[in-house]
């Protein structure tokens, strides 16, 4: 008796589910760039990569804030690897970071649509 009210409620379960993932949306909250194959929106783009230091890219102490910094001012189009003399800190990449801080939001700035 136990394992078929199991089996029951897993059923009632799969029942309510299926249609909310059959029916739901895609909802981007938030995306950087275009897809278009291109990296125009970037910062330092097309060449500038060699001017990565100089515009203060590859620092803990920058970030890009969401819904406040521009891709085109704050987000470089390349990021260097650990043997890329242009981003600097060539003998020591792998002791620091080479990312863009990213991912800073506040979700009150929203609405649903």
């Amino acid at each position: 008796m136990k394992t078929l009210l199991q089996k029951q409620f897993l059923i009632i379960i799969a029942l309510l589910l299926v249609p909310s993932v059959i029916f739901s949306k895609d909802v981007t909250i938030w995306e950087i760039g275009k897809k278009d194959s291109s990296a125009s929106e970037f910062a330092l783009y097309p060449s500038g990569y060699k001017d990565f230091l100089e515009h203060n890219f590859g620092f803990e102490d920058e970030f890009f804030l969401i819904n406040h910094s521009e891709e085109k001012k704050n987000f470089p189009y390349v990021l260097p690897g650990p043997v890329d003399t242009w981003g600097g800190t060539y003998h020591t990449a792998g002791w620091r970071t080479h990312e863009i801080n990213t991912g800073v939001f506040s979700a009150t700035k929203y609405s649903r649509a």
